[in-house]
């Protein structure tokens, strides 16, 4: 009897999600074919999934491609990671709220230029330890990742910000046309921020964060805006949380840094973006996404001049994509609001961004070095994990990255 064969990268694969990867291809249709496992990206795109490009070979035809993020077994890296909690997230998101705020925006007759695109998902499991999410493989439609090491044009960004615009917009859609069907969806994704700050082993972290900055930098200046501020980052989560306005909180996307984004070129020229991780995803501020992404993405020398315009698009784009459901921003969430939030939020963010900047400002080796002590889960090859480790070009671009963020903070009245 024929059957697809299997070959390639299929360490980490368990036979549970092997057997699932096969019947899913099956369904579409494939019985006799090769199928290649490969790693899709380098080491340090990617620290909590593991993630595989699937190729099934089509004599005298094209091959199918498709993306495939497989969660860990590993019972130390789950409980640290919160595995099953990120993929239950990705999963409602792909599997049932983006296809429908997509179906809203068909039947509003929303043309397609402005609805929300998504990759497609060919199937999940979310069977524990064994959870696994299919994806369309956008690089076939011309997509690609930017450089993670390189500031985000302007171009890039106001493509970023219209697809925050459209996905939170249609969270408060959502709660005006079917505010049960929206409370179904809030409900069970869960805030990923609140669980990993109230563990102690982050909590330990943070401080090794702030170690590490306060060692690479030298400047008293910068250094007291850094001292007791990043180590209490989870002080300000639990005061957010407290002081929420629900009636002006959406479904974020969550994890919006360069490579959770892919982009197609018209040379170097974005012209198209697409969001391609939902393992964050929670109801909470629109904010929490704007501010995550500008201040992890762009540098200051562009925030300086840009900031304040990105934020005035957004905010025009937000209008847009609810007017075609009529509602006005003006009055589902306001400017004003807006920018309130802004600065709420932004002592939350101003740890979670300096804490990110430790892993993703690393070479390919360093970033390999990490993913070994986070697959491991070694706790003292973790605790050598530290920025003040990595090589002189890294702490000099890491020492960018605060300066800049600082500066930022200042320029916009987030910090003194």
């Amino acid at each position: 009897m024929a059957s697809l064969q299997f070959e390639g990268a299929l360490e980490g694969v368990s036979e549970k999600q092997q057997q699932f990867i096969r019947e899913v291809l099956e369904k579409r249709g494939f019985t006799n074919n090769k199928v290649l496992f490969e790693p899709a990206g380098k080491v340090g795109d990617n620290y909590v999934a593991n993630v595989k490009r699937i190729t099934v070979k089509v004599e005298g035809g094209d091959d199918f491609k498709m993306i495939a993020k497989i969660a860990t077994q590993l019972d130390s890296l789950r409980t640290v990671m919160s595995t099953n909690i990120m993929f239950n997230n990705e999963i409602i998101m792909y599997e049932q709220f983006l296809p429908k705020i997509n179906s809203l925006q068909v039947e509003a007759g929303v043309p397609e230029k402005d609805r929300l695109k998504f990759a497609q998902c060919y199937g999940c499991l979310s069977e524990e330890p064994h959870e696994l999410v299919l994806l369309e493989d956008l690089k076939v439609l011309g997509y690609a990742m930017l450089d993670r090491l390189s500031t985000m044009n302007e171009d890039a960004v106001l493509l970023v910000l219209k697809n925050f615009a459209i996905l939170h917009s249609m969270s408060y859609v959502l709660k005006h046309l079917e505010p049960e069907t929206y409370k179904s969806f809030s409900s069970r994704l869960i805030q990923m921020w609140s669980i990993v700050f109230n563990k102690p082993e982050q909590r330990a972290f943070m401080e090794q964060v702030e170690n590490g900055a306060l060692e690479v930098l030298d400047d008293e200046n910068y250094k007291k805006t850094i001292r007791g501020v990043v180590s209490q980052t989870h002080t300000f989560a639990d005061k957010i949380k407290k002081h929420e306005n629900p009636k002006y909180l959406a479904i974020q996307q969550g994890d919006a840094w360069t490579n959770n984004l892919m982009f197609k070129l018209n040379g170097d020229t974005p012209v198209d973006s697409i969001m391609i991780d939902y393992q964050v995803s929670s109801e909470t501020s629109p904010v929490a996404d704007i501010l995550y992404f500008i201040f992890t993405c762009t540098d200051h020398a562009t925030r300086s001049k840009q900031y304040l315009k990105w934020i005035d698009y957004y905010h025009e784009q937000l209008d847009k994509s609810l007017s075609d459901f009529g509602l006005k921003a003006n009055f589902v969430y306001p400017k004003e609001y807006l920018d309130a939030d802004l600065k709420r939020y932004s002592k939350l963010f101003f740890g979670v961004v300096i804490m990110l900047n430790t892993m993703l400002i690393r070479n390919p080796e360093e970033a390999a070095q990490m993913h070994d002590a986070l697959t491991n889960f070694d706790d003292e090859k973790m605790g050598e994990m530290g920025v003040q480790t990595l090589s002189g070009d890294t702490i000099s671009k890491y020492k960018q990255k605060l300066h800049d963020l600082i500066d930022s903070y200042r320029q916009f009245g987030y910090m003194s």
